[in-house]
């Protein structure tokens, strides 16, 4: 049987280092260094997955696109013709990878309030 990586799975494994380090730096376990380790992870990861989707939503496809056919036009000194680049779409080329991200960010996030809300009540 292989081991696959999924959301869970990087969730998990992510929360265990978070709690070996807490061990390691502050030599005890609590719910608000679990809080702080976690929602720096998670917000590396809701970065990391929120550009990778404002990208793939095709906000910067038109800007990419004049600026390939201005680099385009520079490169030959002369007036490009449509017909001639056949420019890919930037929200085409990135793919739809920025859902794994945005589920491990958010799988922390919620794990990270979690540990908020227990260091207030108890």
């Amino acid at each position: 049987m292989r081991f696959k990586l999924t959301a869970t799975n990087l969730i998990i494994i992510i929360l265990i280092l978070c709690l070996i380090s807490e061990l390691i730096l502050y030599q005890k376990i609590s719910f608000l260094q679990t809080t702080n380790l976690t929602f720096m992870i998670a917000g590396a990861f809701l970065i990391i997955g929120l550009f990778w989707a404002t990208l793939h939503s095709g906000v910067f496809d038109f800007f990419h696109y004049s600026m390939r056919r201005v680099a385009a036009i520079a490169k030959r000194k002369e007036p490009l013709v449509d017909d001639e680049t056949e420019l890919m779409a930037l929200s085409r080329a990135v793919g739809t990878g920025y859902k794994y991200p945005l589920k491990v960010g958010f799988g922390l996030l919620i794990i990270c309030l979690i540990a908020l809300a227990g260091h207030y009540l108890f």
